[in-house]
Formats: C-alpha cells, structure tokens, sequence
C-alpha cells in the first residue's frame, strides 16, 4: 500500500513540474536604435518575460540637427495596439535622457512578430511624423 501512495505522490508532483515548467516564459531581450529625420532614439531596449515587457530607462532621445524642434511625441505599437507613449521635451544639449523604468503587464512579444515606432514632432511650426516596423527577428540580443 505504500507504494502505492508513493506512486500517487510521484505522479502528481510530476504533474505539477511539468504544468509549472509549461507556463513559464523565456526571457527576451530585444534591443534597437531608431532614427527619424531629425531625431534618433538610441538604445531602445525591450525585456520581455512571463507576460510583462520591461523598459530600462537606459535610452535617449537626441536631436541630430541644428533646428528647433519641440513637442516630440513618441509611440510603441505591438499588433495595431499602443501599448506604450511618450511626450519628450529636449532638454538645452538637445537630449532627452532622463527616463525610469517601465513595466507594461499583459504584454508577451512574439519574436516573428513586428513592432512598430512612431515619432511625431513639431519642427520651425509643421509637424512631422516619422513611421517604422521593426522585425523582433532582426533585433533579439537573448533569448
């Protein structure tokens, strides 16, 4: 009899393990910089784990040129969805790298999947928007 028991305990601590082990999700790093006109985003980096996306605020935004520009607005888009905006003011050396940490629940990437930056800002009075998909393929640092 007690083997038996022993049995039923094996089977169902093998259960679990293997339930567990089955929802647990890889760790993906995905890292880019992405350059509009006039403005460039370095080191956009992108975590991705157990259904959350990280965002260390380890990037910048800079000017590249010489010309004002003001009110830059910035979108992540994942499957024709924002997950994610920013309103970014240049600061007097034209970069705007002060961010903290960011966390968005409910966000698991696919790596054959697309994501999408859109930059829209305001430069000598008109605005200019700025639009580019980006294969997580092409950007994965780890897995």
């Amino acid at each position: 009899m007690k083997k038996f028991y022993l049995l039923i305990v094996i089977f169902v601590v093998t259960i679990g393990f293997l339930i567990y082990s089955n929802h647990q999700q890889q760790l993906h790093v995905y890292q880019t910089d992405v350059q509009a006109h006039d403005i460039q985003m370095n080191n956009l980096t992108l975590v991705n784990a157990d259904n959350t996306l990280y965002l260390p605020g380890t990037y910048s935004i800079e000017r590249l040129f010489d010309e004002p520009i003001d009110k830059v607005f910035i979108t992540l888009s994942y499957k024709d969805e924002s997950i994610y905006d920013w309103l970014v003011t240049l600061d007097v050396l034209d970069v705007a790298d002060d961010f903290g940490d960011t966390f968005i629940d409910h966000v698991t990437l696919d790596q054959d999947d697309v994501i999408n930056v859109t930059i829209i800002y305001d430069k000598d009075g008109e605005e200019v928007a700025f639009d580019r998909d980006i294969a997580l393929k092409d950007i994965l640092k780890e897995e």
